[in-house]
């Protein structure tokens, strides 16, 4: 289905929504009846005419091309090298599973099963860092913190800062901008950042309007953000959020202004394992 050409702002949403979707699946191809080859994400690393954009350019194989038109006995049938150059290797690394019906997985489950009753910490791509912020307010302190982590979390770095008393929106705003410069201390360009705030997450991204007091932190948050090679910015679910969150409490709690790699806190250690081995959060 496509976008009708005057679209309301419902179907707008609706079809931002596939868009961000479709980044989320893949298949496991049994057969490959019915899954279009060109359009369809069946591929574990994306859309097929994104990653090999050549074969639609050339016009080697036909827009309405399904996998079965390509599979024999669940292997992938030799491909011209003269025609379609390259293709054979992005075809084999896709899932296949011979005589079984084809499924649809749901990669942010560990399990593959698509749930909106739950949700976890989604790894960024292997060479990319996720920044995940939060803020906390323990009795007349504020503290923000936050995490930047690889896409294994072998390589973590936490911080966390002591602030002055603010409305909750200008703390979240301000912990998102305190991890981007942490993030260019050490070198990074490529930078994917995530909070639990839905107000900070649509004001960054231009959806709403700021109060007067939030414009100075955006505008210094944009500009540092242009000193990355690439960046963007997301909504994750405050139950997926709870490492930053406890970095936040530990120095609002325990007066610690730094939090290295090499001595984070047991507890801390937990939350950011549970996170990479793809722990489920039940959302409340």
């Amino acid at each position: 289905m496509n976008m009708p050409s005057r679209p309301s702002w419902g179907a707008r949403s609706i079809f931002k929504a596939r868009e961000e979707a479709n980044q989320l699946i893949c298949c496991v191809i049994g057969d490959g009846k019915g899954i279009d080859f060109w359009k369809q994400p069946w591929h574990p690393d994306g859309f097929i005419s994104h990653l090999y954009p050549e074969g639609r350019i050339l016009n080697t194989l036909p827009q309405s091309t399904t996998v079965d038109n390509l599979l024999s006995n669940g292997e992938w049938i030799p491909t011209n090298q003269r025609t379609l150059p390259g293709l054979h290797p992005i075809l084999n690394s896709a899932l296949i599973i011979p005589g079984n019906h084809n499924q649809v997985i749901w990669k942010p489950h560990v399990n593959g099963n698509f749930t909106l009753t739950s949700a976890c910490w989604i790894p960024p791509d292997e060479g990319r860092f996720k920044l995940n912020s939060d803020t906390s307010l323990c009795q007349t302190e504020v503290a923000i913190g936050g995490l930047v982590r690889d896409s294994n979390s072998s390589n973590i770095t936490a911080f966390s800062i002591n602030m002055p008393p603010k409305s909750i929106q200008e703390l979240e705003m301000q912990a998102i901008l305190v991890g981007p410069a942490s993030a260019r201390k050490l070198g990074l360009n490529h930078l994917w950042i995530e909070s639990d705030s839905l107000f900070a997450i649509n004001a960054i991204n231009g959806k709403i309007k700021c109060l007067w007091k939030q414009i100075p932190i955006l505008f210094n948050l944009k500009a540092l953000l242009s000193e990355f090679q690439s960046w963007k910015i997301t909504h994750i679910w405050r139950e997926a959020n709870s490492a930053p969150d406890l970095v936040s409490k530990t120095n609002c709690c325990i007066k610690v202004e730094d939090l290295p790699p090499s001595n984070l806190p047991p507890d801390l250690m937990a939350l950011v394992l549970d996170d990479s081995s793809g722990t489920l959060y039940t959302r409340l």
